[in-house]
């Protein structure tokens, strides 16, 4: 389970440029200072592990008097469990100035507080959705492959409902776009769904995270973007110019706020409104089926069936939230074991979301 905070003001008033960020703080602590400055030259920012309690996520959405933010804890379980080991981790949060005047509102969210998707609709009903996401860390084993096609899931399952005009994807991937499996399943994604890496059409950066020794260094955060708004950036960069206590350099995407503005097409829609496309068909003479057997069991352990019986009887609207979850795992085993990985439950999603969303 997760909780999340929010607040809202309006102030209009647009700028030349749009610029989008993200940072992983490393904890709240280590991160704001660096915080305080990188505001000052961004105007939507994805947060990753602030490690705040829900109790202190106004912490983050209160953290200036120029920006609305949402933000969520992933220690809430914990702190429940009554018993604190170890060190704090995980949480994520979205901060958006003010002067952008934007509606936002929460899509979804992962009960694990890996991945956050909210739309954000600008004065001129242009709809932009935001996906802010906290990958685990890469290695070539069943149990990253389970955690990482969950997430996906939870990707594909938030474009699947539609409505939006363009889309960012960004955060702590954990991952370098090169030759490993969390790049491989994550691209299989932005193949369908039409994403592309600002980086390739900017000058590379050398690192995003630097491990505290010092002797390595990588490139795990990202931003990826509709093809539409890709060809459109003015400036990707690192910044680095205030004191940084996180293991993580902020990553700075900027656009032509005239991107933001223009007519809205909504090419995005779902099944129901025409204009979705399955893509291909599963092939299970081609699949994995050993991999799929034991990813089902890793998968689905995790969903309790008298669970779901208390909550038809008490709370039903969550029925809905275990449905989508049921799909997101479905979709990930599919895309995962399958050699032909499309949309085949683009329709079966978007009928249980339409059926029993009046539930929630």
């Amino acid at each position: 389970m997760w909780m999340f905070e929010i607040g809202f003001s309006l102030n209009h008033l647009m700028s030349d440029s749009i610029s989008v960020s993200c940072y992983n703080m490393y904890g709240f602590n280590n991160g704001s200072i660096l915080l305080s400055d990188l505001l000052k030259s961004v105007d939507i920012l994805a947060i990753e592990e602030h490690w705040l309690s829900p109790g202190d996520l106004r912490k983050i959405v209160k953290f200036s008097d120029d920006f609305e933010g949402v933000a969520w804890s992933a220690m809430h379980e914990k702190i429940e469990s009554g018993f604190l080991v170890g060190r704090p981790f995980g949480g994520l949060g979205l901060l958006v100035r003010k002067s952008l005047n934007l509606n936002i509102s929460l899509i979804d969210i992962m009960d694990n507080c890996r991945c956050a998707a909210v739309n954000c609709l600008f004065p001129n009903r242009f709809n932009l959705m935001i996906i802010v996401v906290y990958f685990p860390c890469c290695d070539n084993s069943y149990d990253y492959e389970c955690e990482l096609s969950e997430c996906l899931g939870f990707i594909e399952n938030c474009l699947c409902k539609g409505g939006y005009d363009d889309v960012v994807v960004l955060g702590d991937m954990n991952f370098e776009c090169g030759n490993n499996v969390g790049y491989q399943m994550f691209s299989s994604v932005c193949e369908d769904y039409g994403l592309e890496m600002c980086e390739d059409y900017v000058h590379k950066i050398s690192y995003t995270y630097k491990h505290s020794s010092g002797r390595s260094s990588s490139v795990i955060d990202h931003i990826f973007v509709s093809k539409s708004l890709a060809g459109k950036v003015l400036k990707y960069n690192v910044f680095d110019d205030a004191p940084n206590y996180s293991d993580h350099l902020p990553i700075v995407c900027s656009f032509k706020s005239e991107d933001f503005q223009l007519k809205v097409t909504r090419q995005h829609e779902t099944v129901n409104g025409g204009q979705a496309r399955l893509l291909g068909k599963y092939r299970w003479d081609k699949a994995d089926l050993q991999c799929y057997y034991k990813m089902t069991g890793e998968l689905f352990k995790h969903i309790y069936i008298y669970q779901l019986s208390c909550y038809m009887k008490i709370v039903p609207h969550l029925v809905v939230h275990i449905g989508i979850r049921l799909m997101n795992i479905i979709t990930a085993l599919l895309r995962c074991c399958l050699s032909v990985c499309r949309r085949v439950f683009l329709e079966l999603k978007i009928i249980f979301i339409n059926h029993f969303g009046q539930m929630s």
